[in-house]
């Protein structure tokens, strides 16, 4: 049943799409048949939240059918994670790969707002009991020159919304700018990161189910020092949900 705020958007939406013929918010065709949450179209909602049948139950890396992954696979298993498990869309290549640099770089609220209802149908799917906090993943402040959006940031506001949890968008900070963590030894990307976060409220997260989101996940370094950093101040679980898992492609260009 729709709420009293849905009602008035959803007739103004009909209306407008009387006057202009509805598009994709990702490949701007026509089509009269978007998705009605997303404003995606059928090929494009397939793409970018593709069906996945052999994934690992802690990294979320696709794998080989006929492997135990309820533990690891062989992406993580030399991994000591502080999160509990990473939840994404898909892997990090062609129109996955695409939609995030769009994101990083332009400022795309229809766009990020479709992306954000697919993770968060995958983190409902997946959730077995409500998370208490949504937290995006900051950059230092120099990091944010030259680009118009930060896609973690938008993100972690629509998934909280649509998840209807609280999101506190100045609980972290980057205090520090690091070298981009794909340049790295896995050596190097943990002395890279010693002291780049901080919190600013320790106690807000104290007992608490967090949801960790960013865009991308690599290495998950990034992601663990964070996790680290909120189980030191008490968080009781910490899933990190992201758009895409990267798995270490020479092209891959993102930092985490």
């Amino acid at each position: 049943m729709l709420n009293r705020w849905q009602l008035p958007k959803r007739i103004f939406r009909h209306v407008l799409d009387g006057i202009y013929p509805p598009a994709c918010v990702n490949c701007l065709q026509e089509d009269s048949e978007l998705d009605e949450l997303t404003r995606l179209c059928h090929g494009c909602r397939e793409k970018l939240s593709p069906l996945r049948l052999h994934i690992c139950q802690r990294c979320d890396a696709s794998v080989g059918p006929h492997l135990d992954t309820s533990s690891d696979c062989i992406h993580c298993q030399n991994d000591r994670f502080a999160f509990d498990r990473v939840l994404s869309l898909g892997v990090y290549d062609d129109e996955l790969r695409s939609v995030i640099h769009r994101l990083k770089f332009h400022r795309q609220a229809p766009l990020a707002s479709a992306m954000a209802q697919l993770l968060s149908e995958r983190i409902a799917a997946e959730m077995s009991s409500p998370y208490d906090l949504a937290v995006g993943v900051p950059h230092h402040w120099s990091q944010r020159l030259g680009r118009r959006a930060d896609s973690a940031e938008l993100l972690a506001d629509v998934i909280s919304r649509q998840l209807r949890i609280p999101c506190d968008r100045f609980l972290l900070v980057k205090s520090r700018r690091t070298a981009r963590q794909a340049t790295l030894t896995p050596a190097q990307r943990r002395k890279n990161l010693r002291a780049a976060f901080r919190l600013r409220d320790r106690k807000h997260v104290a007992g608490k189910r967090i949801l960790l989101i960013d865009d991308v996940l690599t290495t998950g370094t990034t992601a663990n020092r964070i996790a680290k950093l909120l189980r030191e101040s008490g968080a009781e679980s910490i899933i990190v949900a992201v758009l895409a898992r990267g798995l270490g492609d020479v092209r891959d260009q993102t930092p985490f």
